[in-house]
């Protein structure tokens, strides 16, 4: 005997698919987009990565390693935070990266195999998804960071000029908004 669906059922299997289908465009290859920006953003953008080494230069990159040091400070110009880092990329033939700082008397190692990120404490690899998440995104955010100004020509990327700027030393720049 065939028997009926419940509305309600239906709308669930529905909103499930729909989800399911998102998600799968999420993770899509983005490879095939467009860069859309205007010409002034091309032309400044195109003179940064000229004065990064040109992007013949960058492309031939396989590995970088450099020391980091980050100093944070409070709104009267008092230090509040330092971290001395260690940066290890692989960018060719894939993906890797190791990232070693020490914190107290612990030492931090971020480490993204191409695969996964893990977070290890003074050697010794966590479990907790919390640390595994912040091995992600503090591995990939410092890649994306250390890619500049290479990632603003990304497939996919938006470029658009807003202003010149004065920064907080007297200096003028020109400001451009990218996203993706």
């Amino acid at each position: 005997m065939h028997q009926k669906l419940p509305p309600f059922s239906a709308i669930i299997i529905l909103m499930i698919v729909l989800i399911s289908c998102k998600q799968n465009n999420n993770t899509a290859d983005n490879s095939n987009l467009p860069v859309a920006m205007d010409d002034s953003s091309r032309i400044i953008i195109d003179r940064a990565i000229a004065y990064a080494g040109g992007d013949d230069a960058w492309q031939q990159k396989k590995t970088l390693s450099f020391d980091k040091k980050s100093i944070s400070y409070d709104s009267t110009g008092k230090v509040t935070h330092e971290l001395d880092q260690h940066l290890d990329y692989m960018m060719k033939p894939e993906f890797r990266a190791k990232i070693i700082y020490k914190q107290n008397d612990t030492t931090i190692t971020l480490i993204h195999d191409g695969q996964k990120a893990r977070k290890l404490y003074n050697g010794k690899a966590t479990t907790e998804q919390k640390d595994i998440d912040n091995a992600w995104s503090l591995v990939l955010s410092s890649h994306y960071n250390m890619c500049m100004p290479y990632k603003l020509k990304d497939a996919g990327t938006k470029a658009e000029y807003i202003k010149i700027t004065t920064l907080t030393d007297g200096e003028q720049a020109q400001e451009i908004k990218n996203y993706l």
